[in-house]
C-alpha cells in the first residue's frame, strides 16, 4: 500500500513538473543537459567509499539490456524519488537495500564519445511505477564498448548517500 501511495505521489509531482515545462514551451520528456540523473545503488560493494564514487560494476547493464537504468532526480522531490527506489529494492526477488545514487548531469553523459561513430545519450523512459525513469542508451557494440561507457560514467559521477526517512 505504501508503495502505491509513493508511486501516486511521484506521478502527481511528475505531472506538475510536466505542466510547468509545457507552460514554458518545453517538452517534459526531453532530458535537458543541466538535469541531474542518478543510477540507483543497491549494493555496498558498488561504492568506492574512500573516493566518494562508485565502482565500474555500478554502471554495467545486465546482459541483453540496451541501456542503463537511471532516475531524473530533478522531476520530483528527492525524498520521494529515494523512497520509490527503496521500495523497489525491497520488492526484488532478492530484496536489496537502497544506498543512494551515483549522480551526474545529462550533459556529462552526452559528452561521452567512445569512438567516432556515435555518442552516448540519456533519454526519458517513464514507466507505470516510475514516471521519472530515464535511460543511458547503449548501442550493441559488445563488452568492450559497455566497459568503456561504464568507465566514463564512473569518472563523471559522484556518489550521494540516501537521506534517512521515516519510512525506514
Amino acid at each position: 500500500m505504501r508503495y502505491l501511495k509513493c508511486s501516486s505521489k511521484l506521478w502527481l509531482h511528475f505531472f506538475l513538473f510536466s505542466v510547468k515545462r509545457l507552460l514554458l514551451l518545453r517538452w517534459p520528456l526531453h532530458v535537458r543537459d543541466e538535469e541531474t540523473i542518478g543510477r540507483a545503488i543497491f549494493s555496498s560493494k558498488q561504492i568506492a567509499h574512500a573516493s566518494g564514487t562508485v565502482k565500474i560494476n555500478a554502471f554495467l547493464p545486465k546482459r541483453g539490456d540496451d541501456g542503463i537504468s537511471t532516475d531524473r532526480l530533478g522531476c520530483a522531490p528527492r525524498r520521494l524519488i529515494e523512497n520509490r527506489a527503496s521500495f523497489d529494492g525491497k520488492r526484488r526477488k532478492t530484496p536489496a537495500t537502497f544506498y543512494g545514487y551515483a549522480e551526474l548531469r545529462a550533459e556529462q553523459v552526452r559528452a561521452i564519445v567512445i569512438d567516432q561513430r556515435a555518442q552516448v545519450e540519456v533519454i526519458a523512459t517513464p514507466t507505470l511505477s516510475n514516471p521519472v525513469h530515464g535511460e543511458v542508451t547503449l548501442r550493441d557494440d559488445g563488452d568492450d564498448f559497455r566497459m568503456a561507457v561504464a568507465d566514463a560514467l564512473i569518472r563523471a559521477s559522484r556518489f550521494a548517500t540516501r537521506q534517512p526517512s521515516a519510512d525506514d
